[in-house]
């Protein structure tokens, strides 16, 4: 029988691992067409090939590596507060229904808030170009961790909570072997949604506030939108690289903190 489980979960990996290819393949056979058609006269979207010959040029160059991680810094600070503060008033909302009564307006409206307005809204405020980037990321992130750790806290099984109780388990035993079990896929899954929204909110302000003086992702891409020679696509293929290889770290970290997912 468990022979059976182990090639069937082999045999869904490989048909995962397959379309994922597939789907790759497509996206780069789509781009290599339109950029030897569509695009041929112009130097807005380059061929594969020359975005890697660009990338690879500008890897070996203290900007290039400076620009991405101060971009880097800011997405895990945003991200990091959003995770921190979501956590504790879901657990806290979960709880008490005056609490959730009372953040739940706030949320609406940090979810409804428009982000490049609420940028332009910041500078007037907030001199620092860091700091606007970090902050609006964290309205950004804010409420969608805080929905869905509250919802994972009130999915709990109550029965277990109850025999916990009964059996007089502490309190400490009962957060890491109940609600650390239940909601560690909860907690991952925002990680791999968190900091690809964090990364995309923050390269969105940095592209706004442009700093003269600084280096980052979204400086990178507003200074290259007014340069010939593809530079403006290679740094968007460094961006969602970039995301890529977060949301790679984040599903194998996973992967080794919940063995009871591997299956399938």
């Amino acid at each position: 029988m468990k022979e059976k489980l182990k090639k069937l979960s082999k045999n869904k990996r490989a048909r995962k691992y397959f379309w994922i290819g597939v789907s790759v393949l497509c996206l780069i056979t789509a781009w290599w067409i339109l950029s030897a058609t569509y695009f041929v006269y112009t130097d807005v979207l380059p061929s594969p090939p020359e975005v890697l010959r660009l990338s690879w040029s500008l890897a070996g160059t203290l900007s290039f590596w400076i620009s991405i991680f101060s971009t880097l810094w800011r997405v895990a600070l945003a991200f990091l507060f959003s995770f921190v503060f979501g956590f504790v008033l879901a657990i806290l909302a979960a709880y008490k229904n005056a609490f959730r009564d009372f953040v739940s307006p706030i949320v609406t409206v940090l979810r409804a808030l428009p982000t490049l307005g609420a940028v332009f809204f910041l500078l007037i405020f907030i001199v620092s170009f860091n700091t606007v980037a970090i902050v609006i990321a964290f309205l950004m992130v804010f409420p969608f961790v805080y929905e869905n750790l509250y919802y994972a806290v009130k999915e709990t099984d109550v029965e277990l909570l109850q025999m916990a109780r009964v059996h007089k388990i502490p309190f400490s035993r009962q957060v890491a072997k109940i609600y650390g079990l239940h909601m560690m896929p909860y907690i991952f899954s925002n990680f791999i949604a968190g900091i690809g929204m964090s990364l995309k909110v923050v390269i969105a302000a940095e592209i706004i506030t442009l700093s003269p003086l600084g280096l980052s992702l979204g400086n990178q891409i507003a200074r290259s939108a007014n340069e010939a020679g593809g530079y403006l696509f290679m740094w968007l293929f460094v961006a969602v690289m970039l995301s890529f290889a977060l949301e790679g770290v984040i599903r194998l970290i996973g992967w080794f903190c919940m063995p009871w997912k591997r299956v399938g």
